[in-house]
């Protein structure tokens, strides 16, 4: 009886053995079955010129100040954009263009821009947009000397075509100002914009870069200060008496010309400002002749105040006679009102005030600008011949020379200080 009952427990622990192994060999056959299987991915990129990074702005013109008198000059042609490093330090000659990392197309450049007005007076006087050029390389593309443009109200091309600009990269743009004649000693400012857009075709993108004008004087994307300025030239000199005997007064001579009946002082048109006229001169002297060593070995000398002068602005004066003729006084310079009526420096009708030897103001009014400018002043002058000269000698023979001066300053300057 006892070894009945073993057999039947070793059959259970064979079976129990059997269906484990079988559980874990299912198992492993059930975890072959997942599998990948490949696809695609698409994405399309389009052109794209990003948005304009411009370098170096704002366009002054205006060199840095030197001196007291700061700006240019009326009447010249291609004043450069300058390197104002007293106002940015890393400020360049040129301003540059390009666009930011996005950009992967080809692109072309335009500009356009507004007249530089007067900051005072914007309505009375302005410097037109196409006083204003530029050039360019763009980028390399053009071969020196690169060409040059007038900017204007409408978009100028700055580059394209086979001059277009590549895919992150920069062209560098040079500006220059021409300033008309005569105009006035004031601020000007201005504004430009540049556009950008790619040269697929069609175009699929553009950028604009908007330059404003700033609120104060010299803050325009563009801007230039003029400087005051005198133009003038003598003409009909040297002023020659001829031959004459002591004792005897005479007009300047009328042949050969020029003689100085009358000389003549023109203020140029790039003058823009008021200005006062003054005229003196120095004593005569003895250089040749008996002249020359009349005094003890020494050249003889006739005094300044032997030569007077009359002008068209006097009005209807005499001026043959030499009834109205002020006198040249080389020793009296800086004197002002309150001199006697004797001599340059006293006052007399018309236009003449006092000072250094006289002054003739130019016209006023806002008529300055380059156009109508009222210039030209014309001197008639005479001379008496003394009977001795500034030694006590009797004035000898021979040829005495002196020289008359003409000064121009500003209005209500004087001459002696200028």
């Amino acid at each position: 009886m006892k070894k009945q009952i073993l057999a039947i427990c070793s059959m259970l622990i064979v079976i129990s053995i059997t269906v484990a192994l079988s559980y874990f060999f299912y198992s492993g056959v059930n975890a072959q079955i997942p599998y990948a299987q490949p696809t695609t991915a698409n994405v399309t990129i389009m052109g794209h010129v990003g948005y304009l990074i411009v370098n170096y702005t704002p366009i002054v013109f205006t060199p840095i100040p030197s001196g007291s008198d700061n700006g240019l000059q009326p009447g010249t042609r291609d004043n450069p954009k300058v390197a104002r490093t007293d106002l940015r330090p890393n400020d360049k000659t040129f301003v540059r263009v390009s666009t930011n990392s996005s950009s992967n197309v080809n692109w072309c450049l335009y500009i356009n821009g507004t007249d530089v007005n007067m900051t005072l007076n914007p309505i009375y006087q302005y410097i037109p947009i196409n006083n204003i050029s530029f050039n360019t390389s763009c980028n390399g593309s053009y071969s020196a000397p690169w060409p040059t443009k007038r900017l204007s109200y409408g978009m100028q091309e700055v580059c394209c075509g086979s001059n277009k600009i590549g895919p992150r990269n920069f062209t560098d743009i040079y500006f220059y100002i021409d300033i008309p004649a005569g105009w006035l000693n004031q601020t000007y400012d201005g504004a430009l914009w540049f556009y950008a857009n790619g040269t697929s075709t069609p175009a699929e993108d553009n950028s604009t870069w908007y330059g404003t004008r700033g609120s104060g004087a010299g803050q325009g994307n563009t801007s230039a200060i003029v400087r005051q300025y005198i133009e003038f030239s003598l003409g009909w000199v040297p002023i020659g008496f001829g031959t004459m005997t002591p004792g005897t007064t005479s007009n300047a001579s009328v042949t050969p010309a020029p003689a100085g009946f009358p000389s003549n002082v023109t203020i140029g048109r790039a003058t823009n400002i008021y200005v006062d006229l003054y005229v003196n001169g120095t004593n005569l002297v003895g250089i040749s002749g008996a002249a020359l060593t009349a005094c003890a070995g020494s050249p003889a000398q006739m005094n300044a105040t032997q030569i007077t002068y009359a002008n068209t602005t006097m009005g209807a004066l005499d001026i043959v006679t030499a009834a109205f003729y002020k006198t040249l006084d080389w020793s009296r310079t800086g004197v002002k009102e309150g001199a006697t009526t004797s001599n340059c420096l006293d006052t007399v009708t018309g236009p003449l005030n006092t000072n250094w030897c006289g002054n003739w103001y130019k016209n006023k009014g806002m008529s300055i600008n380059g156009t109508v400018n009222p210039s030209d002043i014309t001197s008639y002058w005479n001379i008496t011949v003394p009977t001795q000269v500034l030694c006590g000698e009797p004035t000898p023979a021979g040829t005495f020379k002196g020289d008359i001066s003409f000064k121009i300053v500003r209005a209500g300057r004087l001459p002696d200080v200028e």
